[in-house]
């Protein structure tokens, strides 16, 4: 655990001394060790995981143009508010007034954020508001749906290195054919597609394809597919 580290133990009693807390109470420094302790408790982790676990669904959408949908942001609320819960709750079985804790942390930030010598506090903040970075939550759920996609074992087109997807793909309205196909880029997982869709389909249509994903995910890199690899098919 961080919060045994012997460097980052050392750290946390000199900080306790910024503390008017009455002898005998909980120091701020050993509510700081009881929170990161209680974000790596099994029940809180399993608790974390099913929540992920039930949103799978939402994250393996297609999106254009660098958007973001709603549903992304509002779960990763959801999200935050797992870790606020379970950080109030741990600070009151522990007697410690939540403002009191967060002035608290304030002022270590204040005093040793980017400072060296206090990488180990650093470290530290950076673990205590891991829930609050949304791109490492997106990039969490994306590996979530790949690891517990189910491949069609059968599928003839299946290549080496990569799992098919089924997905389903808006063709952009406005879009203009070009040599009997729209050649249609977007994000998935993550990562840069580019396709290109028979003229039989109209421009607003949505559309399932076949998309093969490389088995180890590489957030933002464009990957165009070869129609002649057969990666690709309805």
């Amino acid at each position: 655990y961080i919060s045994h580290h012997p460097c980052l133990n050392h750290l946390l009693s000199s900080l306790s001394q910024m503390s008017d807390n009455d002898a005998g109470t909980v120091q701020p420094s050993e509510a700081v060790t009881l929170v990161l302790d209680s974000f790596q408790d099994p029940a809180f982790a399993y608790k974390v995981d099913t929540f992920k676990q039930s949103r799978l669904e939402e994250f393996a959408k297609v999106t254009h143009d660098g958007s973001i949908p709603h549903e992304w942001t509002f779960t990763h609320r959801k999200y935050k508010k797992l870790y606020e819960e379970q950080m109030e709750s741990t600070l009151e079985k522990a007697g410690v007034n939540v403002e009191e804790f967060m002035a608290y942390m304030e002022q270590c930030v204040q005093a040793y954020s980017g400072q060296p010598g206090y990488e180990s506090f650093d470290l530290l903040m950076a673990t205590l508001t891991a829930s609050e970075d949304f791109d490492a939550f997106c990039k969490s759920m994306f590996e979530l749906v790949h690891e517990n996609w189910v491949p069609d074992e059968n599928d003839p087109g299946r290549i080496e290195g990569f799992v098919t997807h089924e997905i389903s793909i808006q063709i952009p309205l406005g879009a203009v054919a070009q040599y009997n196909t729209y050649r249609v880029a977007f994000v998935y997982l993550g990562m840069e597609f580019s396709v290109d869709i028979p003229e039989t389909y109209q421009p607003g249509e949505v559309v399932t394809w076949k998309l093969d994903v490389p088995k180890y995910l590489v957030q933002g890199s464009p990957i165009e597919i070869d129609p002649d690899a057969g990666s690709d098919k309805f």
